[in-house]
């Protein structure tokens, strides 16, 4: 059964992917990223571009996210876009998705996660964790976020 797959691609930096972020990503038939529009290029393939393989022909297909507040223009993009997602998995492809930071945190994949459970709820979803840019920031410049009884919020 063919399966969609997210894959959060860290803070910018291609030495911060995860090692079965790059398994996912080489393994797919079709990646797919965010643009914001046609005339840009998608931010997050130009950090994964060079652990691409090559050899292998993915397919590449750019999915346009307009950066407006218009919640009808953005609610049919979401709807869509994972129109598109699903319409691939369904047809057999290993899809994956690849996104900026962490699936999960403030990430376009939120809004195409819920479409497609809505409407393909037997649909095969899984999910590769990035590295957010707050503890890449953290890191480089030696702070602790939170430590002890410190609230993180």
């Amino acid at each position: 059964m063919a399966e969609l797959v997210c894959v959060g691609c860290g803070p910018g930096d291609p030495e911060l992917l995860t090692v079965k972020a790059v398994n996912a990503i080489n393994a797919a038939d079709t990646i797919m990223c965010p643009a914001s529009n046609e005339d840009r290029p998608s931010i997050v393939l130009s950090i994964v571009s060079d652990i691409i393989d090559k050899t292998k022909n993915q397919e590449i297909v750019r999915l346009i996210f307009p950066m407006t507040k218009d919640k009808d223009v953005l609610e049919a993009t979401w709807k869509k876009n994972a129109k598109i997602m699903a319409e691939k998995v369904l047809s057999g492809k290993n899809v994956v998705y690849i996104t900026i930071g962490d699936p999960y945190l403030y990430s376009t994949w939120i809004y195409m996660h819920r479409e497609i459970k809505a409407n393909h709820p037997e649909m095969k979803i899984s999910v590769v964790p990035g590295i957010v840019s707050i503890f890449s920031f953290a890191s480089k410049i030696g702070v602790s976020v939170a430590e002890g009884a410190e609230k993180f919020q």
